[in-house]
């Protein structure tokens, strides 16, 4: 008898202290002034147009993030996303919501260490709000990235972060200077260039010098017509990185590329500026002198000897 007496108690006590239980949950979560309750069981309403169903899916997704509960978080804005490109003819509200989902869960896949699918989402983000000229916010999330990807440089921070913080910028600028106008970034080509720089500094400090190489010299490349001294300086950069990666040919490249802005140079009140302004990279012009007698000294004989004469200068 007693032990009937205390299954049905259990069998009406149960239901209640889930009933309250969630009730109090609900009343703590309100958004827009609706239990949060409410929204979800509205986002399994047939009868909602698609436009409420992705904004409340945005919404509880938020909400999610917000906790720190970011797979949950992840699951919803994928939802919204994938209601969101079922649309044919979205709108512009649609369009600032799909930028807003991809943002919010690049977020939460960085805060995962998801970091590849983050990289796809946050340059799915930027584009979107390009496409609905929202440039001040596309602008701002790329510059969020950035300065976290700046202060890893700075600090002996996880190099899984590094690494993908580099990658993260290799992806963006394409579309920066695709939309470079539009963005109102004034003088794209040192815009370009100095994260060129921030990039080759990253592949460096992880111990990828081919990469670094590669960077520093498409950074030469950008500042070659405008600034020849930084063009040159990332010239050099570029060669000694590909010189620790032993890879001689792509150094021999990066060194023309110095040669090239140089000699036009001899014959002019420029070069003793020039060279001035190298003195705190003589260490680098040296490793190029003796990169070159080293593999070229035939070939190069005539600049060796100019460049051996350029470097006693600034020694003196």
């Amino acid at each position: 008898m007693e032990g009937e007496m205390k299954l049905r108690f259990s069998l009406i006590i149960f239901p209640l202290a889930i009933f309250l239980t969630d009730y109090c949950w609900a009343r703590r979560m309100r958004i827009s002034d609706f239990p949060f309750s409410q929204k979800l069981i509205t986002i399994h309403d047939e009868e909602a147009s698609p436009t409420e169903r992705i904004h409340l899916r945005v919404s509880i997704a938020k909400v999610f993030q917000d906790w720190g509960k970011y797979p949950e978080a992840i699951t919803y804005y994928s939802q919204a996303i994938e209601l969101a490109r079922s649309i044919e003819n979205r709108g512009y509200y649609i369009e600032e919501l799909l930028a807003r989902s991809y943002e919010n869960r690049g977020e939460c896949k960085w805060a995962l260490r998801q970091f590849e699918d983050g990289i796809d989402d946050i340059y799915h983000a930027i584009d979107g709000y390009i496409q609905i000229e929202q440039y001040p916010k596309a602008w701002q999330i790329f510059k969020e990235y950035e300065n976290l990807y700046t202060s890893c440089l700075k600090s002996d921070q996880d190099p899984e972060y590094l690494t993908a913080g580099i990658s993260l910028l290799e992806k963006i600028l394409p579309l920066l200077e695709i939309n470079a106008e539009t963005l109102g970034i004034s003088n794209p080509e040192n815009f370009l260039g100095r994260r060129y720089i921030y990039i080759a500094m990253g592949y460096r400090k992880i111990g990828d010098f081919h990469n670094a190489g590669k960077m520093f010299q498409k950074a030469g490349e950008k500042f070659k017509e405008k600034n020849p001294l930084l063009a040159t300086v990332n010239f050099l950069e570029a060669g000694e990185c590909f010189q620790k990666a032993k890879e001689s040919n792509y150094a021999y490249s990066a060194y023309l590329e110095v040669k090239d802005i140089l000699l036009p140079l001899e014959q002019s009140e420029q070069l003793p500026e020039m060279l001035g302004k190298l003195q705190k990279h003589l260490p680098l012009l040296i490793l190029m002198l003796d990169f070159l007698r080293e593999n070229f000294p035939n070939r190069e004989e005539k600049f060796i000897r100019k460049l051996g004469t350029w470097i006693n200068s600034i020694r003196e």
